[in-house]
């Protein structure tokens, strides 16, 4: 994605800011694609890569969900960190503490605080 008229693009950005990445991919069809191409190009960049968050935008099938989940996974080595739910309004769901909570409760919050802890201990390699 272009960020600005010269070309500087998000991936620049996130190979500037060194830090490990959030994917976040449509939970549906053609999202492995999708997600195995945008990894191995963050991969090519050699940008730390935290893990995969699918987001069901369509109300997609939990099976199709877990299998494309599982595909991803076992094609790029990248975990999949949880799905965030479908939400019939946003607003609302960010405006109420427990129905936020609810949008996160399944996720591998572990592997997130993992990607930071190893990107805290490179930072301080890199010193």
């Amino acid at each position: 994605v272009p960020l600005t008229g010269d070309g500087y693009c998000m991936i620049d950005w996130m190979e500037e800011l060194d830090a490990p990445v959030v994917i976040v991919s449509r939970a549906g069809v053609g999202t492995i694609n999708h997600s195995v191409l945008t990894i191995n190009t963050l991969k090519s960049r050699q940008i730390p890569i935290a893990g995969v968050l699918l987001n069901d935008l369509q109300q997609d099938e939990k099976e199709i969900i877990h299998d494309n989940g599982e595909m991803i996974s076992k094609l790029t080595g990248i975990p999949i960190i949880g799905v965030i739910p479908h939400l019939k309004n946003v607003d609302d769901t960010l405006r109420d503490p427990s129905k936020r909570i609810e949008c996160y409760r399944n996720w591998d919050m572990n592997r997130l605080r993992e990607a930071l802890r190893n990107e805290s201990r490179s930072i301080i390699g890199k010193k």
